[in-house]
Formats: structure tokens, C-alpha cells, sequence
């Protein structure tokens, strides 16, 4: 057979079959058999490709097809246990009379749907104020019932295991993410705080979609992932503001996974990360400066709650009550509003201290503490390192193991934080090599040691 020339070739793919063979030779000045052999050849390299096509095709709808499996097994476990220890606890006497954070978060939330929007009666923010506006959207749209209100956080845990999966899936493997989102499914500590009026599960949830679209971000760039997760960090902010602290290890992994030579596209994932953060956290501020005419980014309880989990009576456990020179500073957040402030004004002799004075004076006042004693805080630091890598969960406004009572879905072998908890560090060495691509992951764990 002839060996046949570019323009040949492309006169033949131009004008087959538009033209016979044999008039196509003709012009070419080749032989027939020359055009037809050239023309098979190109059938069996289409016919080549669009197998390979084929299989990719089949192999991503399979894998498609196992993902939505795993996903509708995880979501369908999560939800009806969620159901069943609602559905268990709802007439018991702790979820009809609700007591201490959930009282005070159920009364902030009626003051808010009965007008007061922009929390005058909270010139400057104490607590974290998203979790109040939160059960005021519910109210609005329902009824002020903490039965609604669970109801939307079992689904919001739902999710929450959901997206864990997801998390899985992307991160390492399909039976990875199954396995991870079938033990958030099944972990205790997910469903007992579904139920109760406290920020744990929206805390979670938003943590987790900042968490997906970062991850999404890294392997698909789009503006809008980088925007949604600063958008999540922000509303986080707003519920527990130790999320701040996970910020910088964002910044760094979203640095190390391109590496630098891509030192435009991470800039601008950072810029629109912060930029949608800032402006979600804003509002607060701008709320502590206008209605309180005070500088508070968030809340000005940063020096109270130091003090409470550094002082020289601390043991590292926060229900134990806080004292100041044998002055119990008391364990309810009301308590704590009341004895915090009234000392710092007493011992500074001004009674116009504005809330992040008071804080400051509490800052300085663990400072002090710390100095004066540095072997008695170092030992305190064993202890939350103690407490933080611990099988048993601490309480606090609510006793989990005591709750086991009222509800005979907690009382079964579901998986508890001792049991996630070595196979999750033994993942984090095994993978060290790979530290970079999980980087998100390591910070997470390590910004929430810190805090």
C-alpha cells in the first residue's frame, strides 16, 4: 500500500462520501484500494475511541450510581435515628421546660420576632448572636416550639452526615465516605444534640458546607465555591467564633495544594474566601459600635470565658464554678454577665467601663494568674489535653450519659468519640506523607485543639 500524504489524507476525509472511491483515486492519482484501506483505517480508530469512550462513560455512571447509593444510605440512617430519639425525648420534662442556654436562647429568639430586629436589647453582643436569629427565623415561620425547631436541626444533622460522606468521598475513596458517613450517622453525640436548643448542630453544619466547597474549590475553581465557603465561615463566626482560628490554616492550604507557581489562583480563592467572611462578620461589629458604642469584633466575652478556663482554681473542665479571690463568678451565663462586670468595676473604681474594658481587665487579670503560677497553668494545659483526648465527652448544659434515661435509642452501642478517635489519628500519620492534599483537614483538627 501507498504511504499517503497530510493533504491526501485530508482530501479524503473532505470529500468521502460526498464523492466515490473511485473518483476520489482519480483525483488523488492513487489506486482505489489505497483510499479504502486509508478509510478503514480511520473506522477502526473511530470505532477504537468511541469504545474507550464508552467505557469511561460506563465507568463514571457506576460510580455515580454507588455514590448516590452510599449518599441515600447515609442520609436515610441519619434521619430516621434522628427521628426516633426526637420522637422518644419530645414529651419528656427537660424538653418541654427548657433551663439555662436554651431558656436563654428561646427568650432572645421571642424578643426578636416581636420586634426588637437588631437586638437593641443587646447593645453589645455577650453571646453569639446567629443561633438566637436563627430560632426567631423558625418561630417566624412556624411556631415558638422547640419541637420545629429540632425538627429543622435533624434535618440540618442529616446533612451533616451527608456532606461527611461527601467529604470522604472526594478526599480519599467511595468506601471511605461510606464508612465515615455511616459512623456520623450512628455517633451519639450528632443525634443527642439534634434535639436540643443549642447552636452544636448549626455550628456543624456550616462548618462542614465551608469544608465541602473548599474541597470542591481546590479540585474545580470557581468564584462562587471560594465566596460560599468565606459566606459559611463568616455565619460560623456568628455562632462560636472560634472558627477565626481556622482561618490561617485555610490561607495555608489553599497555598500548599496548587504550590506556588499557582500563586495567582490561590491569591484570589484567599481575597474572595476573606472578603465574603469580613463582610458576613461585619454586621456585628458594626451592630457592637452602633447600638453599644463600643470596638467588639464579635462578642465581648473573650476575657470572661479566658479567665473561667485559666485561672488558678481551673481544672480544665468549665462547669466547675469560677471564682476570683474566693468570689464564686457563678455558672449560668446570667451569673457570669452580673459578677464579671460588677468586679472589674469595683477594683478599677469606674463604673463606666464599656464591655471590651471589662473584657480587657479580665484578660490581664489571667495574665497575672498565669504569670504568678506558670507550673500550675502548664499542668492545667495537661488536663485539657487530657479532657480533649478523652473517651468521655464532657457536659455541659446537658449531661449526654444522664439523657441515656429518656431516650432507649442512646442506650444502644452507638458510636462514641473513643471509637472515632484512634482510627482518625491513625489516619492523620498514616497519610502524613500526603499532608499537603489534607491539609484542610489537619487544620480543622488542629485549629479546634487550640481553641
Amino acid at each position: 500500500m501507498k504511504t499517503l500524504t497530510g493533504k491526501q489524507k485530508k482530501f479524503i476525509l473532505k470529500n468521502y462520501p460526498k464523492f466515490s472511491q473511485k473518483k476520489i483515486a482519480q483525483q488523488l492519482k492513487i489506486s482505489t484500494a489505497d483510499v479504502r484501506h486509508y478509510l478503514e483505517e480511520q473506522k477502526r480508530d473511530h470505532d477504537r475511541v468511541k469504545q474507550s469512550s464508552d467505557t469511561r462513560i460506563s465507568k463514571k455512571l457506576k460510580v455515580l450510581s454507588s455514590y448516590s447509593y452510599g449518599l441515600l444510605a447515609v442520609g436515610v440512617l441519619a434521619l430516621l435515628l434522628r427521628l426516633i430519639h426526637l420522637w422518644e425525648v419530645s414529651g419528656t420534662p427537660f424538653f418541654e421546660h427548657l433551663h439555662t442556654d436554651p431558656l436563654m436562647y428561646h427568650n432572645w429568639a421571642l424578643e426578636i420576632i416581636q420586634g426588637d430586629y437588631l437586638g437593641r436589647s443587646h447593645p453589645v453582643f455577650y453571646l453569639s448572636p446567629l443561633y438566637p436569629y436563627f430560632l426567631a427565623l423558625v418561630y417566624a415561620v412556624t411556631d415558638p416550639s422547640p419541637l420545629f425547631v429540632c425538627l429543622v436541626q435533624v434535618v440540618l444533622s442529616t446533612l451533616s452526615s451527608c456532606m461527611i460522606f461527601h467529604l470522604g468521598h472526594r478526599m480519599f475513596d467511595l468506601k471511605t465516605g461510606l464508612l465515615a458517613g455511616v459512623l456520623a450517622a450512628l455517633y451519639g453525640m450528632f443525634i443527642f444534640y439534634s434535639s436540643l436548643l443549642l447552636g452544636v448542630t448549626l455550628i456543624l453544619f456550616l462548618n462542614l458546607l465551608m469544608l465541602v466547597c473548599l474541597v470542591e474549590g481546590m479540585r474545580d475553581p470557581r468564584w462562587w465555591k471560594w465566596t460560599l465557603a468565606g459566606i459559611c465561615c463568616g455565619l460560623s463566626a456568628g455562632a462560636r467564633g472560634t472558627v477565626i482560628l481556622f482561618v490561617p490554616f485555610v490561607l495555608l492550604a489553599l497555598w500548599l495544594y496548587p504550590g506556588w507557581q499557582e500563586w495567582r489562583r490561590w491569591l484570589r480563592a484567599a481575597v474572595l474566601f476573606l472578603i465574603a467572611a469580613v463582610l458576613l462578620i461585619s454586621p456585628l461589629t458594626i451592630h457592637n459600635r452602633d447600638v453599644g458604642d463600643d470596638s467588639v469584633l464579635l462578642t465581648s466575652n473573650a476575657g470572661a470565658n479566658l479567665y473561667i478556663g485559666n485561672n488558678l482554681h481551673s481544672d480544665g473542665i468549665y462547669i466547675r464554678n469560677a471564682r476570683y479571690q474566693k468570689r464564686p463568678m457563678g455558672l449560668s451565663v446570667r451569673e457570669q454577665q452580673a459578677n464579671f462586670p460588677e468586679v472589674a468595676r469595683k477594683e478599677t473604681g469606674r463604673g463606666d467601663l464599656k464591655p471590651s474594658e471589662i473584657s480587657a481587665f479580665w484578660i490581664n487579670k489571667t495574665v497575672e494568674e498565669i504569670r504568678g503560677d506558670p507550673g500550675s497553668w502548664l499542668r492545667l494545659m495537661g488536663n485539657k489535653v487530657r479532657y480533649f483526648f478523652n473517651a468521655y465527652e464532657v457536659p455541659n448544659n446537658r449531661n449526654y450519659y444522664f439523657s441515656k434515661r429518656f431516650s432507649s435509642l442512646l442506650e444502644l452501642p452507638l458510636v462514641t468519640f473513643g471509637a472515632i478517635l484512634p482510627f482518625a489519628l491513625l489516619g492523620m500519620i498514616v497519610l502524613w506523607r500526603s499532608w499537603r492534599h489534607h491539609a484542610l483537614l489537619y487544620g480543622f483538627f488542629f485549629a479546634h485543639c487550640i481553641a
